[in-house]
């Protein structure tokens, strides 16, 4: 997501800075599905579970939820990454 949104000079040192630039102008505008939205604010949550609850458990099912929900959004990102770059007009 940072990735993108550096190419719109946006930039942001927090993770919900990024996380809501992203929904504003890359999903609401439609460039990305709207249930990334969903899926993002998993991650987020689990993320944030993870780093700050050191009693919290996640099955494996739950796991590889978040693990397909991940490589779901990373494979549109590299697509609209290598689509902006090469549709890009030479400098």
């Amino acid at each position: 997501m940072k990735a993108i949104e550096a190419l719109d000079n946006f930039d942001s040192k927090r993770h919900t800075g990024v996380i809501q630039c992203f929904q504003q102008h890359y999903i609401k505008t439609g460039t990305f599905d709207i249930s990334f939205s969903r899926m993002i604010e998993q991650l987020q949550t689990a993320r944030g579970d993870s780093d700050y609850n050191i009693t919290v458990h996640f099955s494996l099912h739950a796991t590889n939820g978040y693990l397909d929900d991940a490589k779901v959004i990373v494979a549109a990102i590299e697509q609209y990454l290598h689509t902006r770059y090469t549709d890009a007009p030479a400098l």
